[in-house]
This record gives structure tokens, C-alpha cells and sequence, in this order.
């Protein structure tokens, strides 16, 4: 049996709420069926990420936007990009209401300008509270749209 390969990129900040998203993530999508790889930093990413079928780009905000290696990241992968017909979703993070839908919403534009497929974007709000004190608040409909996008 192939089994797809699931990208996780993050970039970690020093309380590591992003990286702790991304174990979510990855624990939603379980790896009986995927093949699931994680990167918390986007400055390591190399072409030999892109063997894979899907991409879950974990977003946190940064002075409403998002943080610069993602766009080095972007502009490093060259011409054409290696993100050209990946497809993505988009999972924006902050410590506000908000989950980062300004930022997520600016990089969308920038990964649909180098041919990427964004299939999907999702808002993570009060990131610092969903993982207070060790304690995972679930949130269902941000794990079905998880499993919507690995499963389609």
C-alpha cells in the first residue's frame, strides 16, 4: 500500500504552541495511512520536503502578518517553485480572536502567485489557551477540516 506523505511546516516560537499544533495535527491524521514529516523550521527546508502529496502550513502571527521564513522559505524554492501544484492548507495561529486570518490571508496570495493550490484555510484563536496548563482543548471542526484535506 503507498501511503501519502503529509507535510508539516511550522515555525516554533520559544513557547512552542505552533509546535504543539503541529503534533495535533499530525496525531488527527494519524500515521497508519499517512506518511507524516514535520519541519519547524522553515529556514531548513529543502526541495526534498517536496516529496510529498500535501502540504499543512501551521502559521503563527507575526505583526499581523506572518514570519519572514516563510517568505525566505518561499523565495528560496526557486524558479519555477517547487511549491508549484503542491497543495496546501493554511492554519493561521495567535493569542488573539483573530487566529491570524490577515496573515494566512497574505501568504495565500503570495503561494497562489507561485502556482501553489491553497485548498483551504483555517484560523487557530487563542492559540495560548487551547494549549494552557498541558490541557488540548479538541477543537472538531479544525480536526475534520484536518482530515477533510489529507483524505481528499
Amino acid at each position: 500500500m503507498n501511503c501519502k506523505k503529509i507535510l508539516i511546516i511550522t515555525h516554533s516560537s520559544l513557547n512552542g504552541l505552533n509546535e504543539r499544533q503541529a503534533t495535533e495535527c499530525a496525531n488527527v491524521i494519524g500515521f497508519g495511512q499517512f506518511d507524516i514529516t514535520r519541519s519547524s523550521n522553515p529556514l531548513e527546508f529543502g526541495k526534498h520536503h517536496l516529496d510529498c502529496d500535501k502540504i499543512i502550513m501551521i502559521v503563527p502571527e507575526w505583526n499581523t502578518s506572518f514570519p519572514w521564513t516563510f517568505k525566505k522559505m518561499i523565495d528560496d524554492s526557486g524558479y519555477p517553485s517547487y511549491f508549484k501544484g503542491k497543495e496546501i492548507l493554511l492554519m493561521g495561529t495567535s493569542n488573539t480572536t483573530f487566529g491570524n486570518i490577515v496573515g494566512i490571508n497574505h501568504l495565500h496570495n503570495i503561494l497562489e502567485w507561485i502556482g501553489a493550490k491553497v485548498c483551504g484555510k483555517v484560523c487557530v484563536p487563542n492559540i495560548d489557551k487551547k494549549f494552557a496548563n498541558n490541557d488540548i482543548q479538541v477543537d472538531e471542526r479544525l480536526n475534520e477540516r484536518i482530515l477533510k484535506f489529507v483524505n481528499c
